[in-house]
């Protein structure tokens, strides 16, 4: 028989049942151990499950100090190998979206640039036709209305500079001009 929890709640985290393995998240959390918060953070980034993926985002957000401390030490790590770095880097933006605040002293202006820019080869990595044109009808659509909105308000304009007949001989813009 076992008697080391983390060892117990390994064997959780390796079951088949997603609420087993959010509940290992949560049990890993309570241990305030660097091997925990380094499973906490490996499952975060690889584990097949959307739901476990959040709930171990959930409680690697919610650590106290002294286990921010070695979760800043597992990111240096993590960051530092050219296979995990983007993940990685992924996972720590979310972390901090949420208010968690790391302290990575050793990642340097240069090393954060590349991975800013590498990220978003890892977001999008499938970039066809479509992903270039996705704001394309969009755009189109804006110009319209403004193109309206444009016409709309330079012919009232023109209506009221030129003392032709107004819409309407009360409006706000005729109002206006004549008493310039």
């Amino acid at each position: 028989m076992n008697n080391n929890p983390l060892e117990i709640i390994i064997e959780f985290l390796n079951s088949e049942t997603p609420q087993l393995r959010r509940n290992a998240m949560t049990a890993l959390a309570n241990l305030h151990d660097s091997e925990a918060v380094k499973y906490m953070v490996q499952t975060a980034l690889t584990d097949k499950d959307e739901s476990v993926r959040a709930r171990a985002e959930d409680e690697l957000a919610n650590l106290d100090e002294q286990s921010l401390t070695m979760l800043s030490k597992d990111f240096i790590t993590r960051l530092g190998d050219k296979s995990e770095s983007l993940p990685a880097y992924a996972l720590l933006g979310r972390l901090r979206s949420r208010g968690l605040q790391l302290k990575l002293e050793s990642l340097n202006w240069l090393r954060t640039l590349y991975l800013e820019f590498g990220l978003f080869k890892y977001v999008y990595p499938k970039r066809g036709w479509a992903f270039y044109f996705r704001s394309f009808m969009p755009a189109i659509k804006a110009g319209l209305m403004a193109s309206v909105v444009y016409i709309i308000f330079f012919a009232l304009l023109h209506y009221c500079i030129t003392g032709l007949t107004c819409f309407y001989q009360r409006s706000f813009l005729c109002l206006c001009w004549k008493q310039m």
